[in-house]
């Protein structure tokens, strides 16, 4: 039983000496990482060279491939850009509990107040706090640039608040309710005129061409006059309510509107005419 467990243990060393050798790189491999780190820093991608150095500067990669590997190396970290951030919440207290990401890709998982390696160029940073606090800022990072500190200050949401009411505020509301009677009230007045119309042409063969009428026509006539007020009060009233309600759900949330004293008001009302639209702001 010992012997095995000797034989065990002797095997499992071996295995571990070949996969630490099979995970080293090889010649072509730490030529191939320098090359690769050298095209990346050209393009400003200097975290990414850095990252194709640490290849590159394996013991097992040739001394003078090393050596020019650490010079690039001393070149990156002349080059690259560090900023620190200080987020606040809305009341200005400092947050070290903050996702960032940079470019819609993860930067930061939290905030300690040090100092981040960023590649330079212009990015969008997103800062959002573990109570749902959230912003964003975009800045142009410069090369060479080191211990640059940006305020953030951090808000409950970066969309507006819905109003209550489904989404809607109390004014679209309105309006919406406003719009609807004016466009069912319009179309009452136009059947209240295509009635008038009825009873004109219903009259017509009671009348002379002088206008003289007998008994029915008058009456007839009389009927589809006071129809026509009717659907002209309607009509135009009508018009009216709709257009303030278009006018109330199109006026963006932030303006103001009347004073707390005043009132808005709609009245129809029949007289001895017909109908009469009034209305109060």
């Amino acid at each position: 039983m010992r012997a095995w467990y000797g034989l065990s243990l002797v095997g499992a060393l071996v295995l571990a000496g070949r996969d630490v050798r099979a995970a080293s790189p090889n010649k072509e491999e730490c030529i191939a990482a320098n090359e690769q780190a050298r095209d990346l820093r050209a393009t400003g991608k200097l975290k990414a060279a850095r990252a194709r150095l640490a290849i590159a500067l394996s013991s097992e990669c040739p001394d003078v491939l090393r050596a020019d590997s650490q010079d690039l190396l001393a070149e990156i970290d002349k080059a690259q850009p560090e900023i620190a951030f200080a987020v606040k919440d809305a009341a200005g207290n400092d947050l070290a509990d903050v996702r960032v990401t940079m470019d819609d890709t993860a930067f930061a998982e939290r905030l300690d107040g040090t100092a981040l390696p960023v590649d330079p160029g212009e990015h969008l940073f997103r800062f959002e706090s573990t109570t749902g606090e959230v912003a964003e800022k975009k800045l142009v990072v410069v090369q060479g640039e080191k211990n640059r500190r940006e305020v953030v200050a951090l808000a409950l949401s970066t969309a507006p608040s819905s109003p209550p009411g489904g989404g809607m505020g109390s004014r679209r509301i309105a309006g919406i309710a406003v719009g609807s009677i004016g466009v069912v009230a319009a179309a009452i007045g136009a059947g209240f005129g295509a009635i008038a119309i009825e009873k004109k042409n219903a009259a017509d063969p009671h009348c002379a061409p002088d206008d003289s009428c007998d008994d029915t026509g008058i009456s007839l006539r009389a009927s589809g006059l006071t129809v026509s007020y009717a659907s002209t009060g309607l009509v135009i009233g009508g018009a009216a309510l709709a257009v303030t309600g278009l006018a109330l759900i199109l006026a963006p949330v932030g303006v103001p509107t009347a004073s707390a004293g005043s009132r808005t008001r709609f009245v129809l009302a029949p007289n001895l005419r017909g109908l009469v639209f009034q209305g109060v702001w």
